[in-house]
């Protein structure tokens, strides 16, 4: 049973691989389980990994690069592509328009985010207004 789970592990190593030949030859006939473990969790975790970039509605898993507030409006410029954006921008900026019901929440999510240094999720866009009008936010 424990040849069997090793060719288990084996298969899936070199499924995750780019190079099979180099890791069958490096494992070989007596790869260690901890480390066939290690490898088959770091193809698991690389994977998973999510990428900054913007869609023509929505900004994802991006990083906020400025966060300007005036005296109507706050305006941000995040990490992704904004040009993959269908709306029109206010020069590179994403506008959160002072009058929105939600704004205090909204802002208070991006500034808090801002401090941190943390990505946000999704930057959701108001599909009904031609101009790049943050309609909601969302923190992972």
């Amino acid at each position: 049973m424990n040849n069997n789970f090793l060719r288990l592990l084996g298969m899936l190593v070199i499924r995750c691989s780019e190079r099979p030949r180099y890791i069958t030859e490096l494992f070989g006939a007596m790869m260690n389980k901890r480390i066939s473990i290690l490898i088959v969790i770091a193809c698991l975790m690389g994977s998973s990994v999510a990428h900054a970039d913007c869609d023509a509605s929505s900004c994802s898993n991006v990083t906020l690069t400025v966060l300007y507030i005036d005296d109507n409006n706050a305006y941000i410029q995040t990490s992704g592509n904004q040009s993959n954006l269908s709306c029109t921008q206010t020069g590179t900026l994403l506008t959160v328009p002072g009058t929105s019901p939600n704004f205090k929440l909204i802002y208070a999510t991006l500034l808090s985010a801002k401090l941190q240094n943390l990505p946000v999720s999704t930057i959701r866009l108001n599909p009904s207004i031609t101009t790049c009008t943050v309609a909601y936010v969302i923190l992972r």
